[in-house]
């Protein structure tokens, strides 16, 4: 598992260059929602890390797809945690 700061243009920019991308699951955030991907050879949750009220980059952890299960246990501890806080965010798609 690797882990990278990178902006919304950067991240979108790498996941449309991929051949290979699918995204699994979203969910809302403060200025820009939070994403589950599958890339070309691995698995990314990029999650929103807020600077302040007009600005947000990327926390992207990035599984190999030998660790796909780790990373679905990643997205999943978050997403409960999440719909704790904001039961809302369910009916989001």
């Amino acid at each position: 598992m690797k882990t990278i700061k990178t902006t919304y243009t950067a991240l979108m920019n790498f996941i449309e260059s991929q051949e290979e991308a699918e995204y699994i699951d979203t969910l809302p955030g403060s200025l820009i929602d939070d994403l589950f991907v599958s890339v070309s050879g691995g698995y990314m949750v990029c999650l929103e890390a807020f600077l302040n009220c007009w600005s947000s980059e990327y926390t992207v952890y990035y599984y190999n797809n030998s660790e796909a299960d780790k990373a679905y246990k990643k997205w999943n501890k978050y997403k409960d945690e999440y719909l704790k806080l904001y039961p809302e965010a369910a009916d989001y798609e």
